[in-house]
This record gives structure tokens, sequence and C-alpha cells, in this order.
């Protein structure tokens, strides 16, 4: 995964994820014609949901494109908890959470709890 997705593409990942099978910009325009997003803007997101691997694209025999979601909802949940974990918890998770025990935020055991939870979930991705 390249980067993620922006609020207005992760609307279109909605859709996709909802329809769960192949649509053209044109689907995709239809769908969101309310937002009054032309067949050009609607395509630039397509693209970069393409180039960001959250979308499979196909051509078909009449040059018609044809989009599939290459990840599912909860990859692309994963995919952020482990942004999230790298972005804000790089290094012993223990110094994250030990300042909101301290604060009286959580609990010390909600903080071992936290710990023992984030190192089982980086444990799953290792494999």
């Amino acid at each position: 995964m390249k980067n993620t997705a922006n609020k207005k593409e992760l609307e279109i990942m909605q859709y996709f994820w909802g329809v769960n099978e192949e649509a053209s910009a044109e689907d995709v325009q239809m769908h969101f014609q309310h937002k009054n997003w032309s067949i050009r803007t609607i395509n630039k997101f397509l693209r970069h949901l393409v180039y960001l691997g959250y979308l499979n694209v196909r051509e078909s025999f009449d040059s018609k494109y044809y989009y599939r979601y290459a990840i599912s909802e909860k990859e692309h949940d994963h995919l952020s908890l482990q942004s999230i974990i790298d972005k804000f918890l790089y290094g012993p998770l223990k110094n994250f959470t030990c300042p909101f025990a301290d604060m009286q935020i959580i609990s010390l055991e909600e903080s071992e709890k936290l710990h023992g939870m984030v190192s089982q979930y980086k444990g799953m991705n290792r494999r």
C-alpha cells in the first residue's frame, strides 16, 4: 500500500465494498450524482485508487475500464490501524500508554491489556 486514500476516495471505496462487483466510472458517477462530480473527477479518483492499490482495473474489448476493489474493507481497517501503530507507537508501547495511566485517563490494567493486544496484532502481521 503506497499511501492512504483521502475522504472522497474512501467514499468511493465504500461504494465498491457495498456493490461487491465491477463498476465503470459511469456507474460510480451515477451513484454519486448528488455530488455533481464530473466524469473527469471520477476518473481522477479511480486512477489514484488504482495507484494506491485500493482498486484493480480491467479494460474490456471496447476500451471501457471496469474497477473492482483490490483490498477488502477489513484489510483497509487493518492497514489503517497498522499505520497508526507505526506512526504514533514507534518503539515500546509502554512509552505511549504509561503517560495515560499516570494521568489516570486509563488504568494500569487497561494499559497492560492494550499493550498485549497491540503486541499480539504486530505479531500476527509479521507472519
